[in-house]
C-alpha cells in the first residue's frame, strides 16, 4: 500500500473523526458535509460496511494484498489520553518507537507523534509536557489541551491593536482648541478663518462652528459628540487646507499645531522632492502617525489603493519631504504627493513585521492641502 494511500487516508478519518479539541467538524477533500458526496471510499448514499475493506463488500479496483494491509495499518479508532485519538493497530503489534517512526508512517509533514507506542496527536495538560513530543513542538506551550506556538503580546505601546475598545458613550458638545502656526517658521498663523463641517458637507456651506485665530494663532470651536469631520481654514494669501479629525472626537480636544503654509511655497517643496511639480488638479496629503500612546510613530509606512502612477508617498526627514526614504521617522510625518482628487484612504503597518496598525479615509481636492492624524486602533485577527 503506497504512502500517499496511507496520508490520504490519515487526512480523511483524521478530518472526520477525531475526538477532543479535533471534534469539530470541518470541511475537507471529500466534499462538505452540507451534501454527501462520493469518495475513494465509496458514496456515502450507498450502504457499506462499517469495517474498512471488510471481507462481505469488495469495492472494484482494491486488491487483497492492499485490503490486508489496510486492516493491519488502521482496524478501528481509540482514545489515549483525554484530548487525542489514535490508530491501533492488532493486538500485540506497535506503531512506534520515536517520533519520526510516525513521519516515516505518515509523511514529513504530520502532525503526529509517538506516544506509548503509537502515532497520535499531542496532547497536553502543562506546557513542560510539550517538551516530550520531540524538535517539532520544541518552543511550543500547551494553549487549549494543545500544543501551539506561545502567544506574542504586544509592548504598551501597540497593545491597543490586540485590544477591542470599550463602547463610547455620547456625551458632548465639546471644545476643540486649536493651534495654528506656518508650516517652516513655525510662526503663529492669526486671521485665518475655520470652519467646522460634517464629511458630507464637502463644500463646507453650512458650518457647524465658526472661529477665527487670535494673535497668538489659537482659535475654539464646538463640536457634537462622535464628530468626524473637518476644519476648513482660510486666508487669502495661504494654500486653502482641510483637517480631517481622526479618530473621531469623543472629548474636548486640544490640538497642538495645525500646520498652514502659501501655496509657492508647497510648489517649491514639492519640485524640490519629487522634481516633478505639483498640478493643479491634484491634492497633497499630510499624514501623521500614531502609536496606542498617542506618540508619534517611527518605522511606519504608508499605502493607499487610491494612489496612482503620478502620486508619490513621501516621509518627513530633518522637516522635508522625502520620496526615498521608505518609513516615518521621529514624529511619525509622511503623506502623498500629487494625490488624486476624490475620496482617498491611507492605510498604515509597521515595517519591522507589516502589521496593520490603522487606516483612515480624507476627500483630497484639487490645489488644496489635505491634513489628518492616523492612530493606531484595535486590529481584527485575520490569521489562522
Amino acid at each position: 500500500m503506497s504512502k500517499a494511500f496511507v496520508r490520504v487516508l490519515v487526512e480523511f478519518v483524521e478530518r472526520h473523526t477525531l475526538c477532543g479539541s479535533r471534534a469539530e467538524p470541518r470541511a475537507s477533500t471529500f466534499g462538505s458535509r452540507a451534501e454527501p458526496q462520493a469518495s475513494t471510499f465509496g458514496s456515502h448514499a450507498e450502504p457499506r460496511a462499517s469495517t474498512f475493506g471488510s471481507r462481505t463488500e469488495r469495492r472494484a479496483g482494491t486488491k487483497p494484498q492492499n485490503m490486508r494491509a489496510l486492516r493491519v495499518s488502521m482496524l478501528a479508532l481509540g482514545a489515549l489520553g483525554t484530548a487525542s485519538c489514535i490508530f491501533i493497530i492488532e493486538p500485540n503489534k506497535t506503531q512506534c518507537e520515536e517520533h519520526s517512526d510516525c513521519e516515516k508512517l505518515f509523511g514529513g509533514d504530520t502532525e503526529l507523534v509517538c506516544v506509548k507506542n503509537f502515532c497520535a496527536l499531542p496532547s497536553c495538560t502543562l506546557d513542560e509536557d510539550c517538551t516530550r513530543f520531540g524538535s517539532k513542538y520544541e518552543g511550543t506551550v500547551c494553549i487549549d489541551s494543545a500544543c501551539k506556538p506561545p502567544e506574542v503580546k504586544e509592548p504598551a505601546e501597540w497593545a491597543c491593536l490586540d485590544t477591542r475598545p470599550e463602547p463610547v458613550t455620547p456625551s458632548g458638545p465639546h471644545q476643540i482648541q486649536a493651534h495654528f502656526q506656518h508650516m517652516v517658521s513655525q510662526s503663529p498663523m492669526k486671521d485665518v478663518t475655520v470652519r467646522v463641517c460634517r464629511k458630507l458637507d464637502v463644500e463646507c456651506s453650512g458650518p457647524e462652528s465658526m472661529a477665527v485665530t487670535d494673535a497668538k494663532g489659537d482659535a475654539t470651536l464646538t463640536v457634537p459628540s462622535g464628530f468626524t469631520g473637518y476644519m476648513a481654514m482660510s486666508r487669502e494669501d495661504l494654500m486653502p487646507t482641510r483637517y480631517y479629525f481622526s479618530p473621531a472626537v469623543n472629548q474636548d480636544l486640544t490640538i497642538a499645531s495645525v500646520q498652514l503654509v502659501e501655496l509657492p511655497l508647497v510648489k517649491a517643496l514639492v519640485m524640490n522632492a519629487s522634481e516633478a511639480p505639483l498640478s493643479d488638479d491634484r491634492g497633497l496629503i499630510l499624514v501623521s502617525a500614531f502609536d496606542c500612546m498617542q506618540v508619534g510613530a517611527a518605522g511606519i509606512e504608508f499605502a493607499s489603493a487610491d494612489a496612482d502612477d503620478e502620486s508619490n508617498v513621501f516621509y518627513a526627514v530633518n522637516g522635508q519631504p522625502s520620496i526615498t526614504t521608505t518609513e516615518t521617522q521621529t514624529g511619525g510625518f509622511g503623506g502623498f504627493l500629487n494625490a488624486p482628487t476624490g475620496n482617498f484612504t491611507i492605510d498604515a503597518r509597521r515595517t519591522s513585521d507589516g502589521r496593520a496598525i490603522g487606516a483612515v479615509g480624507v476627500l483630497v481636492r484639487p490645489g488644496e492641502l489635505t491634513i489628518t492624524r492616523l492612530v493606531a486602533t484595535y486590529q481584527i485577527a485575520t490569521g489562522p
